[in-house]
């Protein structure tokens, strides 16, 4: 009846199938095909047609095949951005073809001959290589050829394939195209005589690009490339300094800029044209002399990327880099480089958690990690809680555990093998370094030639998401590198000076022309062909001096006599596939501390696919058999690294395991009153059931798209923060720039969010006959009485319990600024301002009151203690009689959470302590370096100081509440600040006059017990919204006393065999010390082929955290300390 539904419902169908969902068939297909069918049977034009598709402008549908050894799976067709052969030939004849191993994994041939001998090599790889290339696939009446591939397919493993084309020519009229025609319209190849540089030309008709302007051959000239310098010690020829550069007039990078909709023009474009492959930089001289653009004949301009303001991330490697690099030029740069990079993660961190309960970071976060068309501002400003609506809370949650994760990874080395970092393009994604410290820009060449060695120009908007704003000339000392950077010499440090003649270049870093060898090759070997660099301008991460450059090997492929056949290029895929290296070297680089050999063999293993030379082997000593814990490596034993990346990875980690836990965690089912009208049900019968119509289909096209890319829920769908998504290929992000699946999962909940606003506003005529923008660009909605009922009716069938048939919130807010509306017309009609509130902090102090309550003996006990007899704390007596029990209740649900947990215990700290330590915050006075400036948010001042304290019968009132006050302290506790003092000074502020005993502490393993477990607490209640880490009960029963964070790891510790093998020891004695030692519940272990075990556990994340740091010990000194029966340092918790 209907293809179109009947495709779309079996795509669906699979990915249900896909994902081990528990569904019939039969009843799947038949509610999901009638949904569409209807929705599509309401269409009646082709405008409205294509509104109803969620395909983004100038992305197609193509088909795909997985080859494996032993099957052929046709998958269904996925999203991607044309290029230029698709937008010619058409997607209907297209075929992407990517070959796996029968688990769905990469192929790799060397598990297929592993033990053999040569003679005795596999022959399945090869077999299954050419028949599917050389002899085609035939699917239906269809006989797909192999084509040609892309770089980045080629990576991935796969290729394109077509069957014969039909195209309507405009001279010829409509003509039939075999693959071999394709090659010849795509362009004249003779002169490649080896097939990389072949495959690399006809790469670059694949590369996923919008077609901008038309230009004829009058547009373009080509000039010769600045050459000179020292010679390549290697090769022998001078240095290239303009190599990929070009130059464009401002008159025709406007035109391209207003064909991509962009505001201001961007400085440079990277594009792609026949055979160029490049950036073009503006030079306004040449509309002054009228002379023209770098093009051939008529066609269009392709770009793939342009400058732009773009954050940066700092990513392994380079951080690799730093570390080393500043200890081995002085131990006190490597103490400052550590410590600023460790308060980065820090501010980072906290931030995170800080938008889980503060309504202003909420705010700021989604405004700015977001790229809905919602104006939180707005919304904030009305009295709409973040925090605690459900619907903004999961958009929060799906940030916060999407970059907890990334930072845990801090780079995919697969993406490190082509050297660009995309994803810092992203909005979506927060940069490490702040914005005011770094960015990520092009680097273009100097036409004036003002510029000397050792010089660079530097402008750069001042703000990452207006850029519009001024633009700010950088000058003085920066930092900057390439990625990927593999030895010291990539990261180097320049002078940025002002430069009149270069002040219309903004947001790209402009390199001299001059000097012994171009600047961007000294970083990685580099160039200028759209490689992005890193800019620092940071000063605590600035080296003494640059360390000495490396000469990166340049490898010359063999050329041959004729131009390459088809069989010649299916040779060499198959090449590649059994030679291709770059990920374990790459990671090999990053583990090895002698690792300049490494780093050359990487050089030639990127250039692989350009070149056809493989980089040799990696010897026995620059492979490692154990492997440092923050690689994550899954298949070998790792140990504890003492590096910085090491203590980075675990301090990220602790924030992940707590994390973890809001994945099960079901919030109140909260409904704003003053937007939920449950009189519509009766009044408004026929409005309600369009309403359910319309959020089904909304919610149908939701699952879809989570569906089609394997995505868990609704808000990382919305946020553009998915944790898992199926990518078009694996390294997508190396070459697609934008145009990876996270973009296009962006673009196409764009189409879906216009078309149900469009479906919104039909009724009255459109949505341009209610807003108006001015010329500064604010919104103006008008409405009536008919648009605010309408909207009322997507609220309440979205969130009434009783029509809701999933979890999914976002319907309503397609009209935020309709329910705006309904908010701020109460809020004018009560006359009562909108008052900021803090949602957590209301619960916390509920939770305090009600705890206390139950506990009101337990609590008087307590304060007789702290005020009578030889334990009376003068500083207590006193604040209790000013403020009552807002110091007596924080104080006791205090001393009652580090009782509980142990502390007292495990520590120094006794109760007295930390009522100071309570005390102390409370007027200002913190430990540790005062760097809470950039850490917190200014630190408020809640009491008075003791000596300002007036003896006064009447309780004072506070602008905070108790809850506050207390997670404020919990905050503090948990910050780097606290854990890295170098003492604590308890009379500070008087609080301990008259008491004798310890009044300091010097050591952090004093306290360090205490910062462990306010860091947990403090992450878990801002992440889950409930207090179970704080031990509130709500009636005191002992028995219900339970490990609120009990769990199993989710990830085997893999350990050397050599465990279970010790002549004295045997495996159970060494479990039954291991669980005393880390306090889990329960070991389970499992041996591997490879001699290794698997250990997993149970317990509370405390223990799991123990038991990983002592199963990372070196086997010797865990024997000992079993032996011994004396617990390793690593059991402490201030062992990170």
């Amino acid at each position: 009846e209907c293809l179109l539904a009947c495709e779309v419902t079996l795509d669906s169908a699979l990915a249900a199938v896909d994902e081990r969902r528990r569904i019939s068939l039969l009843n799947f297909f038949e509610h999901n095909y009638f949904r569409k069918l209807n929705a599509l049977q309401r269409i009646s034009d082709d405008n409205e047609a294509a509104s109803l598709s969620d395909l983004p402008q100038n992305c197609v549908l193509i088909r795909k095949v997985m080859a494996t050894p032993l099957r052929l799976l046709l998958l269904p067709p996925e999203v991607m951005m044309t290029n230029r052969v698709i937008r010619h030939f058409g997607e209907e004849y297209a075929l992407r073809c990517v070959f796996r191993d029968d688990n769905g994994q990469r192929l790799v041939p060397k598990e297929f001959t592993r033990g053999r001998s040569l003679q005795d090599q596999s022959l399945i790889i090869p077999d299954l290589i050419y028949r599917t290339l050389g002899t085609g696939l035939h699917i239906a009446s269809r006989h797909y050829q192999f084509l040609a591939w892309s770089n980045s397919q080629m990576r991935d493993g796969g290729c394109y394939m077509y069957s014969d084309a039909t195209v309507n020519d405009e001279v010829h009229g409509e003509m039939v195209y075999n693959v071999e025609d394709i090659r010849r319209w795509m362009g004249d190849f003779t002169a490649s005589k080896n097939v990389p540089k072949l495959m690399s030309r006809m790469g670059q008709c694949f590369t996923q690009a919008q077609p901008t302007i038309m230009l004829k051959k009058d547009d373009w000239k080509v000039e010769d490339d600045i050459l000179g310098g020292i010679v390549h010690p290697e090769t022998g020829e001078v240095f290239n300094f303009s190599d990929g550069v070009g130059r464009i007039s401002k008159k025709y990078a406007d035109r391209i800029a207003k064909t991509l909709g962009l505001c201001p023009t961007p400085s440079c474009y990277q594009v792609r044209f026949k055979g160029f492959k490049g950036v073009l930089c503006i030079d306004p001289l040449l509309d002054e002399l009228d002379q023209a653009n770098i093009v051939f004949r008529k066609t269009e301009v392709e770009v793939v990327k342009y400058s732009m303001p773009s954050p940066v991330c700092l990513n392994r490697p380079l951080i690799m880099i730093l570390d080393q690099v500043s200890e081995k030029q002085g131990r006190h740069l490597h103490k400052k480089v550590c410590n600023r990079i460790h308060s980065l993660l820090e501010l980072e961190l906290d931030k995170l958690a800080a938008m889980m309960f503060d309504e202003n970071i909420a705010t700021e976060e989604l405004s700015s990690r977001l790229s809905l068309p919602i104006d939180f501002h707005q919304l904030h400003s009305n009295g709409i809680t973040f925090t605690n609506e459900p619907f903004f809370r999961s958009l929060l949650i799906a940030v916060h555990r999407y970059n907890i994760s990334w930072f845990l990874t801090l780079y995919e080395y697969s993406n490190i093998a082509t050297g660009i970092i995309f994803r810092i393009a992203s909005k979506q994604i927060q940069n490490f370094l702040p914005c005011s410290m770094g960015r990520t820009m092009y680097g273009v060449i100097d036409d004036t030639g003002l510029l000397q060695y050792g010089q660079v120009f530097i402008q750069y908007s001042s703000s990452m998401q207006y850029v519009l704003t001024k633009k700010i000339v950088y000058t003085g000392s920066v930092m900057v590198t390439k990625n990927p950077c593999h030895v010291a010499g990539d990261v180097r440090m320049f002078e940025a000076v002002y430069q009149d003649a270069l002040l219309h270049l903004c947001d790209v870093i402009v390199f001299p022309r001059y000097g012994p060898r171009p600047h961007s090759d000294e970083m990685a070997g580099s160039d200028l062909d759209g490689d992005e660099y890193t800019v620092i301008f940071d000063k605590e991460l600035f080296f003494e001096n640059n360390e000495r450059a490396m000469f990166f090997p340049k490898s010359i492929p063999s050329e041959c006599g004729t131009p390459p056949t088809t069989g010649d290029m299916i040779d060499f895929f198959l090449k590649y596939l059994s030679q291709d290296s770059i990920g374990r070297m790459s990671n090999a680089h990053l583990i090895i501390e002698i690792c300049d050999d490494i780093a050359r063999k990487c050089a030639v293993a990127v250039d692989f696919p350009k070149t056809g030379v493989a980089a040799k082997p990696l010897l026995s000593h620059e492979q490692c058999e154990v492997m440092p814990d923050y690689m994550q490596n899954m298949i070998r034993p790792s140990y504890r690294s003492k590096r910085l990346l090491g203590e980075l990875y675990r301090k990220a980690r602790r924030v992940e395991d707590i994390s973890e836990i809001v994945q099960g965690t079901k919030f109140a089912d909260y409904c704003d009153p003053q937007l939920y009208d449950e009189s519509l049900f009766h009044e408004q019968s026929e409005l309600i059931q369009e309403s359910l119509r319309l959020r089904d289909e909304y919610h149908s096209r939701i699952q879809q798209l989570m569906d089609e890319y394997g995505i868990s829920d609704e808000a990382s769908v919305i946020s553009g923060h998915s944790m898992t998504i199926k990518r078009i290929i694996e390294m997508e992000k190396d070459d697609y720039s934008f145009y990876h699946s996270d973009k296009i999962v962006e673009l196409r909940y764009s189409r879906i969010f216009s078309y149900f606003r469009r479906e919104f506003f039909k009724e009255f005529g459109g949505e341009s006959d209610f807003l108006t923008v001015d010329a500064f660009g604010k919104r103006e909605m008008r409405w009536n009485m008919a648009l605010i009922t309408k909207a009322k009716a997507w609220y309440a069938v979205t969130y009434t319990s009783a029509f809701r048939s999933s979890e999914f919130r976002s319907f309503p807010w397609i009209v935020w600024d309709i329910l705006l509306i309904i908010k701020r017309q109460i809020a004018l009609m009560l006359k009562s301002p909108t008052s900021s509130t803090n949602p957590l902090a209301i619960h916390l102090t509920r939770a305090i009151e009600t705890f206390c309550y139950y506990h009101h003996a337990s609590l008087k006990q307590f304060v007789n203690e702290i005020s009578l007899g030889p334990m009376r704390l003068e500083a207590f007596v006193r604040y209790s009689q000013r403020y009552g029990s807002n110091v007596e209740m924080p104080c006791f649900v205090i001393d009652n959470w580090l009782r509980v947990e142990g502390i007292y215990e495990r520590s120094a700290l006794r109760r007295i302590h930390t009522v100071v330590l309570f005390l102390q915050f409370s007027v200002g006075i913190l430990h540790g370096k005062h760097t809470s400036d950039e850490l917190m948010n200014r630190h408020p001042i809640y009491f008075e100081k003791l000596d300002h304290l007036r003896d006064n019968p009447e309780t004072a009132d506070l602008a905070c509440s108790t809850g506050e006050i207390l997670f404020a302290f919990l905050r503090y506790l948990a910050s780097r600040q606290f854990a890295c003092a170098n003492f604590i000074r308890f009379r500070l502020g008087g609080m301990m006059q008259g008491k004798k005993g310890a009044s300091i502490f010097t050591r952090p393993e004093q306290w360090s017990a205490l910062h462990a477990v306010a860091f947990r607490a403090f992450h878990h209640i801002a992440i889950t919204a409930n207090f179970d880490a704080l031990r509130i009960m709500e009636h005191g029963d002992d028995v219900a006393r339970y490990e609120w964070d009990f769990g199993e790891s989710d990830t085997p510790v893999i350990v050397s065999g050599e465990l279970c093998n010790h002549k004295d020891l045997s495996l159970q004695r060494i479990n039954a010390a291991l669980k005393k030692w880390s306090g889990v519940y329960e070991i389970m272990s499992r041996a591997t082929k490879h001699e290794q075990l698997l250990i997993t556990c149970t317990g509370s994340i405390l223990a799991r955290q123990r038991l990983h740091r002592i199963l990372l010990m070196e086997p010797e000194r865990l024997f000992d300390a079993v032996l011994t029966d004396t617990m390793p340092k690593e059991a402490r918790d201030d062992f990170l």
